[in-house]
């Protein structure tokens, strides 16, 4: 395997051979069977190839709008080379971090650069941006990857402060591919192969259940909790704990991970 991480094809696109965790999950990701691994590398790499980036990093986002890193590229270019690090300290930041996922979604958008958040200038005097320099990276390019109402991944695209910064024109761009990159990325993940399992309601409680099916017909949490006579913050506890017991982390896992139903919301 050791060998597959350090291929020559990774070094040869612009690459750097892959040391980290994050990066060798790219490559493993790459490599496996399971299209849903496939398809999130194709996802991140195809964004690279229109936008270059000394680092980029995909991350999934769960129900609470809290994000977690999954795989990374980093360009033969880049002056960084602590990958996890990176992605790890963005992670810790993101109470002040103007790009976070929870602010994304509350402005109901697909993708934020420096001039979305009011321009160099304040990005670099904010606490955030100090944090950033620190690190040596410039401002970043997100992306937010949404599935019905609700950003369910993302990819951050960074470059070294040295380097020319993203402009509004670049994330013109990345906001027309990134519907069609989260297009890829939820049919990819639908497109398991194989018997796919029957929800094991064994392990949920009844409403539990009724919260399940009713996520896998498809219905959204204001639909479930009308349907339930709920409240949206009790229909997210139902899933929290529903993820919890299933060894799942999203909305996205249960949805593909897990048979629909043959009853369907009237």
């Amino acid at each position: 395997m050791q060998g597959l991480l350090d291929s020559t094809e990774t070094r040869s696109k612009g690459f750097a051979t892959p040391g980290s965790a994050l990066e060798q999950e790219f490559v493993r990701a790459r490599l496996a069977r399971a299209p849903r691994r496939r398809v999130s590398a194709s996802v991140l790499e195809t964004t690279t190839m229109f936008l270059p980036a000394s680092l980029a990093i995909l991350y999934e986002v769960d129900e609470l709008g809290a994000s977690r890193p999954v795989m990374a590229l980093r360009g033969t270019t880049a002056t960084f080379t602590a990958t996890d690090d990176i992605a790890q300290r963005l992670s810790a930041l993101e109470p002040v971090d103007p790009f976070s996922a929870r602010r994304a979604q509350a402005m109901a958008c697909t993708t934020l650069c420096a001039d979305d958040v009011g321009g160099e200038e304040e990005l670099r005097r904010s606490m955030f941006g100090r944090h950033l320099r620190k690190l040596d990276i410039g401002s970043p390019l997100h992306a937010y990857l949404w599935e019905d109402d609700r950003i369910v991944a993302g990819i951050v695209l960074l470059r070294a402060s040295c380097e020319v910064p993203y402009r509004r024109q670049e994330a013109g761009l990345l906001s027309r591919i990134a519907p069609l990159l989260a297009d890829a990325l939820v049919l990819g993940r639908c497109s398991a192969g194989g018997q796919v399992p029957i929800l094991p309601e064994e392990r949920l409680t009844e409403r539990e259940r009724e919260v399940a099916q009713l996520v896998l017909c498809g219905a959204s949490n204001a639909e479930i909790a009308t349907r339930l006579g709920m409240s949206e913050p009790t229909v997210k506890t139902h899933l929290t704990r529903i993820y919890a017991k299933l060894g799942i982390r999203s909305r996205t896992e249960l949805a593909t991970q897990f048979q629909r139903p043959t009853s369907q919301l009237s």
